[in-house]
């Protein structure tokens, strides 16, 4: 008895730290590492399935992509170019470098949607995934 007591004890509290949240932070650390890499079997374990690829036009309709077809989009998205604001200058940047900087991307906690640039993120069952990317 036991025995079993003490197996059962271990099991919950190994189950329990497996099911744990993690953090914004850490899964971005993952994401990036993942993205400048182009390490695409690493990133399919961050990312919800189908993908959903919108454009900057709300007119244009949504593509989906399945896992065996990131390692045809993600290479777009990283490379398209990104406006932003840089001391009142209006200056693009390729997605890719604008990700190399963010290095550390902190989100408040009880958050559950959070969007990095071209990337939207969200929280499923306790776990970050991409949900969406936008597309020029």
């Amino acid at each position: 008895m036991r025995l079993f007591l003490s197996m059962f004890l271990i099991s919950s509290v190994a189950c329990h730290a497996s099911n744990e949240e993690k953090p914004f932070s850490e899964f971005w650390a993952k994401f990036r590492e993942a993205s400048l890499a182009e390490d695409y079997s690493s990133l399919k374990k961050l990312v919800k399935f189908p993908l959903e690829v919108r454009g900057v036009d709300d007119e244009i309709p949504a593509e989906f992509y399945a896992q065996d077809k990131i390692a045809e989009v993600f290479p777009q998205l990283l490379a398209q170019t990104v406006y932003n604001y840089e001391q009142d200058d209006l200056e693009g940047k390729p997605l890719k470098e604008l990700i190399q900087k963010k290095t550390v991307v902190n989100v408040e906690p009880g958050k559950v949607n959070h969007r990095v640039e071209q990337f939207e993120f969200q929280k499923i069952e306790g776990q970050w995934l991409l949900v969406r990317a936008y597309l020029e």
